[in-house]
């Protein structure tokens, strides 16, 4: 993908900042094809565009702390926006993949998840995505090492697509003070 920036003791060392870039026409066979944050301690993507990248899991981005990015036109198998990596999440790090205060828009999962694949969500609108088997806008994935499921607080997720649960797959999704 565009940037690595996967800490190696994200307990120990301060997590790697990457701000104020345009992150664009990037692509990975693995996770993250604009940018790879290894989990929440590890990176932190502040005030990015995020736009045209493709991979297999978080086209856009896959796992670490997203705060105020715009991610637009990503694609993957799942995830086009934003993923969690599949398997992965709650083994080394509870929530491996955070957004806050950001926007998802026309980006594209050949299978789950259009705009976002098994991340918390807080402040963000996803919007306009599409998937082609379920959770157009986001498709959570109950974490169960930590008995919890993806979250979306605050946040819109609304006119997304896809042939099953255009906006969200609910079983596996919490919304708090959030519109569909």
């Amino acid at each position: 993908g565009g940037i690595n920036c996967e800490a190696l003791q994200p307990y120990l060392d301060p997590p790697i900042v990457v701000s104020n870039c345009v992150i664009t026409g990037n692509s990975a066979f693995g996770p993250g094809g604009g940018a790879y944050g290894g989990g929440v301690l590890s990176a932190q993507i502040v005030d990015c565009e995020l736009r045209g990248n493709t991979a297999q899991f978080g086209g856009g981005v896959a796992e670490g702390w997203i705060r105020r990015c715009v991610i637009v036109d990503n694609a993957a198998e799942n995830g086009g926006g934003a993923s969690e990596i599949y398997g992965e999440a709650g083994g080394f790090e509870y929530y491996s993949c955070k957004l806050d205060n950001c926007l998802l828009v026309g980006n594209r999962a050949q299978f789950n998840g259009g705009g976002v694949y098994a991340c918390d969500l807080s402040n963000c609108t996803v919007a306009g995505n599409s998937a082609g088997q379920a959770g157009g806008g986001l498709y959570g994935f109950f974490v169960i090492q930590v008995q919890s499921p993806s979250r979306a607080i605050n946040s819109i997720v609304y006119s997304n697509t896809s042939p099953s649960d255009a906006n969200f797959v609910d079983y596996a999704c919490n919304f708090e003070n959030s519109c569909t």
